[in-house]
C-alpha cells in the first residue's frame, strides 16, 4: 500500500516536472524569439556555412518550432574576410543536423526562404549602389556533403518576372591563395554582367495578367563549367519593352557544357510571327541563328534609336517577310557577325518616294550589306540588280523601267537632279535603264552613275521625241552622254503643221558633255535630218530660240560640233551647225517674211553671238549668198552682208505690198545692220542693179510717137524704153538715199537721186535726163538747156506722182555719170613697162 502511495507521488512529481519543462521551453522559445538566440550560436551557424563555401553574416537569429531556426538580416560575401557583399537576405530558415548537434557539432543541412527580399548589389565594393533585387523569395537549398548543392523549387519575383530555378551542383573545391588580378578580373566580370542584367530588366514592364515566367533547370560540377548542364524556358504574354508590345513571348533551350542550343524563340505580335532557333559555344564565343519573320521591326528600330536621333524619314510600310540564318562571335577586339537571308516588303519609301513592292536576298556582316537580286515594283513596272551599301560607300547595278517622275523623285545629287526636272513623261512613256554606280552617303557630290538610257514619248524642256537612247557617264564634275540616237515628234510642231512636213525626224549624237570645271557643254558628231531648233534646245536654249526664225519647211540635214558656255560662263561658247535641205525655208526681213528655196549654210555661237555664214539660198528665182550676225541671247543689233542675183522684182514688190508689179531682176549687195524687226532700226550700205525691167518710155517723136506705134501695130514703136539702173545707197534708221541713179535707153542717160522712207514707205526722187549717140549731135545746139530735162516724183513707192520740175545741180557723183572719164591703160605692179596687160 505503500510502495502504491510512493508510486503516485512519483508520477505526480514526474508531471508537474513535465509542465515545469515544457513551461520553461515555452519561456525559452518565447525568450529566444524575443531576444534572439545567443551570439555563441551565431558563430557556430556562421562558421558551419563558411565550411560549405557559403561566407555569411547574420544578423539575428531565432528559433521557430515550426520552420526551425530563422536568420534575419543575412549578408552574403565573396571572401572570407566578408569585403565583398555580394547579397543582402531579409531572412531565411535553416535545418541543422540533429544527430551532430548532440555531439556539440553545427552542420547546416538546408536553407530555407519563405518571403522577404534578397538584394545583390551590382559592385561588391559598393554594397549601397545599384541593386538587382529578387522579392518575395521561396524554395529550399539543400546542402549535403561538404560540395553538394541542391535548389528545390526556388522562385521569386525580379521586375515582375516570375523566375522558377532548381538545381544539382558540386560547389567548387576551396582554394588557398589564388591572384588578385584572377580575383579583381572575376569581380570586374561579375558587376558588368549584373549591370547588363539590370539594365534589360528594368526595361521590360509585363501588362496586367499573367507576369512572365523563367524556368531554369541547372546541374553539373561548378568546379568544371564546361560540364554544367542547364534547361530553361521563357514565357509570357501581353509583354512590352520600351514600346515593344508582343502578344506572346516564348523561349526554351538548353546549356550543354559550353554550347548553349536555343530549341526554339517565338515572339507574337498582333499581326505576325517571329521563330528562331540558334546555338553558341561559350567557349569560343561564336554561335548561328536561323530565323523566319513576319512581325513589325519598327517599334524596335526605334527603340534601339540613340535618344537624340531624328526621326526617319523612311518607312518599311506593311509588315516585312523576313528569312535569314548567320553565325556571329564575341571574340576578339569586337563583336562580329554574318547574316544572309531573304527580305520581301510592301509599299515600302523614303524620303517621300514608295513603290509597291521590294524584295531582295541579302547578307550583311557588321560593317557591310549586300543586296542581291533587289526587285522593286512600282505601277507594273520594275526595277532588278544588285548593290552593295557600307557605311561611306554604295555600290550598284541594277536595270529598270521606273517611270520618270520616279527617278525624279528619287535621285537627289545634283546636277543630275536638275536634268531630270527638264523631263516631261506621258501616261503611255517608257523607259529603260541599265546602268551601275557608286555613291557616297556623307557626301552628295561623291557618286558616280554610268549605264545606258532608252526612252519612248518623252519631252526635254518641251521638246518631244519618239525614241531616244544614250550611253551615260555621269558624276558630280561631269556629266558625259555618249552614243546618242533621237526620234523626235513632230506631230505638234508648229512648223509641220505649218508646211505639212514629216512627223519625226531622226539624229545621233557622238557626244555631249557637261564640265563643271569650266561651266561648258561640249557638243561633238551631232547630224540626222530634223529641225535644228528642237535638238539644239535640248542642251543651248538661246540658240535654239535664234534657230527657231528660220522656217525650214521641211526638215534639214544637220551636223553639229562644239562648246557651250552655261551658269556663269554663257560667253564662252563656240558651237557650229550646218545645215542644207532641198525644200524651201522662211525667214522674215525687214518686217516681211520671205521665202528661201533650199538653203544651206552655217550658225554658229561664238563670243555671246550667233554668226550664220555661207549662207546660199534661192529666192525670187535668182540666188542669195551671205552672212549675218545676231546676239545670242535675242536682243541687240543683227549684222549682215548679203548680196543677191537676178532676183525677179515682180516676187519682190508682191512680197512687200507693192501694187506696181514692174518686170526685171535685181542684183546686187547690202551691208546692213538691223536694230528690232522695223525698217526704222535699219542702217546699211549697198548697191542694187535692175536689169531687162521696164522703168518709163521716152516718146522719141514727141507727139507723134503715139501716132507712130498705132500705124505699125506696136505700142512700143515712136518709144525708147528704160530697162536697166544701176544706183550705190545707204540707210539710215529706215531712210534710204541715193545720188546716183542711172538708167539709159539708146539715146537718152537718165541719173537721179533719191530719198525712200522704208517705214511710211515714201519716195522723193529727181531724175536728170541727157542725151547720147546720134541724138546727143543732133541735140547739141541744145546743150546749155539740159538742164531743163528734170523731173520729181514724190508720194507712195508704189504710185508716185511725176513732175517736170526747174532744172537743179545735180550732186558731185552724178556728174561723172553724165560726162563719164575715158577709159586708160595702167600698169599693174611688177609688170614690164611698155608692156600692155594680157600681152606676153
Amino acid at each position: 500500500m505503500r510502495r502504491i502511495r510512493i508510486i503516485h507521488r512519483l508520477r505526480t512529481l514526474m508531471a508537474t516536472l513535465a509542465v515545469l519543462a515544457c513551461a520553461a521551453a515555452a519561456a525559452g522559445l518565447w525568450w529566444a524569439n524575443r531576444t534572439g538566440m545567443p551570439e555563441a550560436w551565431r558563430d557556430e551557424i556562421e562558421g558551419a556555412l563558411a565550411h560549405r563555401g557559403i561566407h555569411a553574416e547574420i544578423g539575428s537569429l531565432r528559433l521557430s518550432l515550426v520552420k526551425g531556426i530563422e536568420a534575419g538580416q543575412v549578408e552574403l560575401f565573396l571572401d572570407p574576410e566578408r569585403l565583398q557583399k555580394v547579397a543582402r537576405l531579409d531572412r531565411m530558415f535553416l535545418d541543422i543536423d540533429r544527430s551532430k548537434l548532440s555531439h556539440g557539432q553545427v552542420q547546416v543541412e538546408q536553407l530555407s526562404l519563405n518571403g522577404g527580399d534578397i538584394s545583390m548589389p551590382t559592385n561588391p565594393d559598393e554594397p549601397d549602389g545599384r541593386m538587382l533585387t529578387i522579392r518575395n523569395p521561396r524554395g529550399k537549398l539543400l546542402l549535403s556533403g561538404d560540395r553538394h548543392l541542391e535548389l528545390h523549387h526556388v522562385r521569386g519575383e525580379v521586375n515582375g518576372i516570375q523566375v522558377e530555378f532548381q538545381a544539382e551542383h558540386l560547389l567548387p573545391k576551396r582554394r588557398l591563395g589564388g591572384s588578385a588580378e584572377d580575383a579583381a578580373r572575376d569581380r570586374q566580370r561579375r558587376r558588368e554582367l549584373l549591370d547588363r542584367l539590370i539594365a534589360k530588366l528594368e526595361t521590360w514592364t509585363p501588362e496586367t495578367g499573367t507576369p512572365p515566367v523563367l524556368k531554369l533547370r541547372t546541374s553539373g560540377d561548378l568546379e568544371h563549367p564546361e560540364r554544367i548542364q542547364a534547361h530553361f524556358s521563357v514565357s509570357a504574354t501581353q509583354l512590352e519593352k520600351q514600346g515593344i508590345r508582343f502578344d506572346l513571348a516564348e523561349a526554351r533551350g538548353s546549356l550543354n557544357g559550353t554550347r548553349l542550343v536555343l530549341d526554339q524563340v517565338l515572339l507574337k505580335d498582333p499581326g505576325g510571327i517571329l521563330e528562331a532557333r540558334g546555338n553558341y559555344d561559350l567557349l569560343s564565343r561564336e554561335g548561328r541563328v536561323t530565323l523566319r519573320s513576319s512581325i513589325d521591326p519598327m517599334p524596335v528600330i526605334d527603340a534601339l534609336a540613340p535618344p537624340a536621333a531624328d526621326t526617319p524619314d523612311w518607312s518599311l510600310g506593311s509588315r516585312p517577310q523576313l528569312s535569314a540564318q548567320g553565325r556571329f562571335s564575341f571574340a576578339g577586339d569586337k563583336p562580329s557577325f554574318h547574316i544572309d537571308g531573304t527580305i520581301k516588303l510592301d509599299q515600302p519609301g523614303a524620303a517621300g518616294i514608295a513603290v509597291d513592292r521590294l524584295e531582295s536576298d541579302f547578307s550583311c556582316d557588321g560593317s557591310h550589306l549586300y543586296l542581291q537580286d533587289l526587285v522593286a515594283e512600282l505601277d507594273g513596272r520594275r526595277a532588278s540588280g544588285r548593290s552593295l551599301i557600307s557605311r561611306d560607300l554604295v555600290r550598284y547595278a541594277f536595270t529598270t523601267d521606273l517611270p520618270v517622275d520616279f527617278w525624279q523623285r528619287a535621285i537627289p545629287f545634283e546636277p543630275l537632279k536638275s536634268i531630270l526636272a527638264d523631263f516631261d513623261a506621258a501616261e503611255e512613256s517608257e523607259v529603260a535603264v541599265t546602268c551601275s554606280g557608286t555613291a557616297n552617303p556623307a557626301d552628295r557630290h561623291d557618286w558616280h552613275f554610268a549605264g545606258e538610257a532608252e526612252g519612248t514619248l518623252l519631252s526635254f524642256r518641251g521638246v518631244p521625241t519618239r525614241h531616244a537612247r544614250v550611253t551615260l557617264d555621269l558624276d558630280h564634275d561631269a556629266l558625259d552622254f555618249t552614243a546618242g540616237r533621237v526620234t523626235f515628234d513632230y506631230r505638234d510642231y508648229p512648223l509641220r503643221k505649218a508646211h505639212g512636213g514629216p512627223p519625226s525626224g531622226s539624229g545621233t549624237v557622238d557626244r555631249i558633255r557637261y564640265r563643271r570645271d569650266r561651266s561648258v557643254i561640249d557638243v561633238e558628231g551631232v547630224s540626222g535630218s530634223f529641225w535644228p531648233a528642237p535638238l539644239v534646245r535640248t542642251f543651248a536654249p538661246a540658240v535654239a530660240d535664234h534657230l527657231e526664225a528660220y522656217g525650214f519647211h521641211r526638215t534639214p540635214t544637220l551636223r553639229a560640233g562644239g562648246f557651250i558656255g552655261v551658269l556663269d560662263n554663257q560667253g564662252d561658247s563656240d558651237l557650229t551647225v550646218d545645215f542644207s535641205t532641198g525644200a524651201p525655208a522662211d525667214y522674215t526681213f525687214l518686217g516681211r517674211p520671205l521665202t528661201f528655196a533650199a538653203p544651206s549654210g552655217r550658225v554658229r555661237l561664238v563670243d555671246g553671238e550667233i554668226r550664220v555664214s555661207g549662207l546660199d539660198a534661192g529666192l525670187f528665182e535668182g540666188r542669195v549668198r551671205g552672212g549675218i550676225t545676231a546676239p545670242a541671247g535675242g536682243r541687240g543689233a543683227v549684222r549682215g552682208e548679203i548680196d543677191w542675183t537676178r532676183l525677179s522684182l515682180p516676187d519682190l514688190c508682191r512680197s512687200y505690198g507693192i501694187e506696181a508689179r514692174p518686170p526685171g531682176y535685181l542684183t546686187g549687195r547690202i551691208e546692213f545692220t538691223q536694230r528690232g524687226a522695223a525698217a526704222a532700226g535699219l542702217d546699211a550700205e549697198g548697191l542694187i542693179g535692175l536689169e531687162q525691167g521696164e522703168l518709163f518710155s521716152v516718146p522719141m517723136f514727141g507727139p507723134l510717137s503715139g501716132v507712130i506705134s498705132a500705124v505699125l501695130g506696136n505700142r512700143k514703136a515712136g518709144f525708147q524704153e528704160a530697162r536697166d539702173a544701176f544706183c550705190t545707197f545707204a540707210i539710215r534708221r529706215g531712210l534710204l538715199r541715193t545720188d546716183d541713179f542711172l538708167t539709159t535707153t539708146s539715146s537718152l542717160v537718165f541719173t537721179g537721186d533719191a530719198r525712200v522712207d522704208l517705214s511710211e514707205r515714201e519716195l522723193e526722187m529727181t531724175v536728170r535726163m541727157n542725151a547720147r549717140g546720134l541724138l546727143s549731135v543732133i541735140t547739141l545746139p541744145l546743150r546749155p538747156f539740159y538742164g531743163m530735162f528734170q523731173f520729181r516724183g514724190s508720194g507712195p513707192i508704189d504710185n508716185p506722182k511725176w513732175e517736170n520740175v526747174m532744172f537743179t545741180s545735180p550732186p558731185e557723183s552724178q556728174k561723172v555719170l553724165l560726162d563719164p572719164p575715158k577709159a586708160r591703160s595702167i600698169q599693174l605692179p611688177g609688170q614690164p613697162p611698155g608692156r600692155p596687160p594680157g600681152r606676153r
